[in-house]
């Protein structure tokens, strides 16, 4: 009896490690999953501002080469 009562303990405690375990899991989940979120939008940000920075340079270049050829 005391066998069984003993092995009902531990099956109970390695139940709630396992259901531990598994929010931890979801949550470092969720948090990477945000982190990823936020790093995309950085780098669209960057992409756009290098976009408006080349597209700005490119027409500050055109116009001055005209000024001076035209």
């Amino acid at each position: 009896m005391f066998s069984v009562v003993l092995t009902e303990k531990r099956a109970k405690q390695r139940e709630l490690e396992i259901d531990c375990q598994s929010h931890n899991s979801e949550a470092v989940i969720k948090g990477m999953d945000e982190k990823l979120q936020e790093k995309d939008k950085e780098h669209r940000f960057g992409v756009v501002y290098n976009l408006i920075c080349m597209y700005y340079s490119t027409n500050k270049a055109q116009d001055f080469v005209k000024k001076i050829f035209l």
